[in-house]
């Protein structure tokens, strides 16, 4: 009876033990650090490169780029979503998906190739020794610009956690009241490309289309000084002005500089107070 009662205990235990370290969330660090690993580059210390396939991992004509990372320490799977480099002529699918979203029409094909990947990486999690857990409290997501679109629709559609820094909102949808919380977006004041949603405060109707933008999945945190938020909404009611004229040209040629001020990563890393984790060797 008493071995029956200890045997039952530590089984609970065990399993309070795997529960625990399933529900400990990456920090801003690890979420970052594994955006920036490149194909080929070794992950940071205490990750482990899961081997997705690359017909899953890449695809050039949608400007898909993904990669998957399991927690030496407790066995968390990360997907960490990349903008596939837009090589001129090579990578045209980046800026074809890019223009979709501007238009607030849902990339389709964008969006087969994130249920792909976590299909993939599924497959992949069961196969390894021992298997890999994916349930979604096992499971985050993050990735940056266009990365963090693709972060949003994972979160979404299985209910992960995670991060995504300077992503757009997602077109046509309409966020519920209640907010998913286990997933944050970060936006930066007077960033055009994260303020491109209809939770965003930014009006964009009439450029380029009269449509608005869709909302982020999750809760929003800002990062920055509201006054870039201000110029921000200045231009793109500059560059809504039809037909183009001057007045037009300089929005434009204000929201070209304003996704150069804002839009780039360490603009985000340094508000965050993110340090970027050693690799491995």
């Amino acid at each position: 009876m008493i071995r029956t009662g200890l045997a039952a205990f530590t089984a609970m235990a065990s399993l309070a033990v795997t529960a625990a370290m399933a529900a400990a969330a990456p920090d801003n660090n690890a979420y970052y650090s594994l955006i920036r690993t490149e194909t080929g580059q070794n992950p940071p210390v205490g990750w482990t490169r899961l081997p997705i396939p690359a017909g899953s991992a890449e695809v050039a004509r949608d400007g898909f780029y993904a990669d998957a990372f399991q927690s030496e320490a407790g066995g968390q799977i990360v997907i960490a979503f990349r903008r596939l480099n837009p090589v001129p002529f090579i990578n045209m699918g980046t800026y074809d998906t890019d223009l979709l979203i501007l238009y607030n029409v849902v990339p389709t094909r964008y969006d087969q190739d994130v249920r792909a990947f976590v299909a993939a990486m599924k497959s992949v999690a069961v196969a390894q020794v021992p298997p890999l857990s994916t349930a979604p409290d096992n499971v985050f997501v993050t990735g940056n610009s266009l990365g963090a679109y693709g972060a949003q629709i994972a979160a979404k559609e299985f209910h992960y956690g995670g991060v995504g820094f300077a992503g757009p909102g997602i077109p046509s949808y309409r966020s519920p009241p209640d907010r998913a919380a286990n997933f944050t977006n970060y936006l930066r004041y007077g960033d055009p490309v994260a303020n491109h949603a209809s939770d965003a405060g930014i009006w964009w109707a009439g450029w380029p289309v009269m449509a608005r933008p869709g909302d982020h999945y999750g809760r929003i945190e800002r990062l920055g000084d509201s006054g870039s938020q201000f110029a921000l909404g200045t231009t793109v009611s500059l560059a809504a002005i039809s037909p183009v004229d001057l007045v037009q040209a300089v929005g434009l040629l204000g929201l070209g500089a304003e996704v150069g001020l804002w839009h780039m990563s360490p603009r985000y890393k340094t508000p965050l107070h993110i340090e970027t984790l050693p690799t491995s060797r």
